[in-house]
């Protein structure tokens, strides 16, 4: 499971890989039964030189997530092919703000649920989407939170995934608390070029619009729409999001490196006043 680190919001740890790139180094190491001693010592002074190159090259990395008065935190996870996938937030969630999370999975007769630890009502986006032969996502969010340390966000799903399953958690803050989403759409499709529909938000001068954009291979680096700040993005998902326009029509738009077939769902919600 790969969680953004808040205290260093440009470095993204994956826990889970490290893991098991210690492990796996150290058992290479100790299959020699001579020196096993200095074996061990070198492997412990290789992983540590890879975590410090892995940790730099991520600290310079042009689309790590950006931070806002809305955009709080993110975190993701896959647990492979699996009938749940749990990620966890990796700073106390505020009470009173929203949780939005994606989920993508590849099999579309697989339904899907989301709980998690404080026992937060989530709403659907939008209805499941199918996109090409195999891929399915679908997106939720909760409004008015309970919060706290260690929340985790998790997707049930009606039978084991083929090979994954991928949740994005996201946290905003600073959004109405009593009825905060106004419009969502959603659209498939394949190629470079991913786009939500019009969103129809009225009331825009208080309104943040949130693309969400899947996608069924690794398609990146992602780019966001014009007027778009991407706030984070992972193998095969990205989160943008923007200020309403002055007119109250938008779109959410993207821009991935490889062609792939897609979901893109953008949602409009209320600012608080």
């Amino acid at each position: 499971t790969c969680q953004t680190i808040e205290a260093v919001p440009t470095v993204q740890v994956c826990e889970d890989v490290t893991r098991k790139m210690m492990q796996i180094t150290l058992r290479t190491a100790l299959r020699f039964n001579l020196f096993r001693r200095t074996a061990s010592v070198v492997a412990v002074g290789i992983t540590l030189l890879l975590l410090k190159l892995g940790a730099a090259a991520q600290a310079t990395d042009p689309q790590a997530p950006v931070f806002s008065e809305h955009f709080m935190q993110w975190t993701a996870g896959d647990s492979g092919a699996a009938t749940f996938d749990t990620t966890r937030f990796g700073k106390p969630v505020v009470s009173g703000n929203m949780i939005l999370v994606l989920a993508h999975w590849n099999d579309q007769d697989i339904t899907a649920t989301i709980t998690d630890s404080r026992s937060n009502k989530y709403l659907p986006l939008v209805q499941p989407l199918n996109a090409g032969r195999t891929e399915r996502f679908q997106a939720w969010y909760a409004r008015n939170v309970k919060g706290g340390a260690e929340v985790s966000v998790t997707i049930n799903f009606s039978k084991k995934t083929r090979s994954f399953s991928v949740i994005d958690a996201i946290e905003y803050a600073g959004l109405d608390k009593a009825s905060p989403l106004i419009a969502a759409v959603s659209a498939v499709g394949s190629g470079n070029t991913q786009s939500s529909g019009p969103i129809a938000a009225t009331g825009a001068q208080g309104c943040l619009l949130i693309g969400l954009f899947g996608y069924s291979n690794y398609a990146l680096p992602y780019k966001a729409g014009q007027d778009f700040t991407m706030r984070a993005y992972e193998a095969s998902t990205m989160i943008e999001d923007s200020d309403c326009s002055a007119g109250g029509v938008d779109t959410a738009i993207a821009i991935s490196s490889n062609a792939a077939d897609w979901a893109a769902i953008g949602a409009a919600f209320r600012k608080a006043l």
